[in-house]
């Protein structure tokens, strides 16, 4: 599990040193918990408390997946998206 955690770290902090990437935490943190906690435990968890102080392991085990599967069918829609679109603009056919 340590593995996996600086793994994640590493990830993260690659992905918000592209230009452009920004994380709304507060924002990102109130409509992923909303459904899962109280409205004062969730201020708490904004202000910088850890999820896990509140919220079963396993239920934010299920909601990491669940948004990990999410983000993978949208990006996996827009490159299908941006491979129609490629074809359509370039052929179906296109040789290099």
């Amino acid at each position: 599990m340590a593995n996996e955690i600086q793994v994640w770290n590493r990830v993260m902090a690659a992905a918000m040193a592209i230009p452009g990437v920004k994380v709304e935490r507060k924002e990102y943190l109130s409509m992923t918990l909303m459904h899962y906690c109280e409205v004062d435990v969730l201020k708490d968890i904004i202000d910088g408390h850890r999820p896990s102080d509140f919220i079963d392991k396993s239920v934010l085990e299920q909601l990491a997946k669940s948004v990990i599967n999410k983000h993978l069918r949208e990006v996996t829609a827009i490159s299908a998206a941006n491979g129609i679109a490629w074809r359509m603009v370039y052929g179906w056919y296109y040789t290099y």
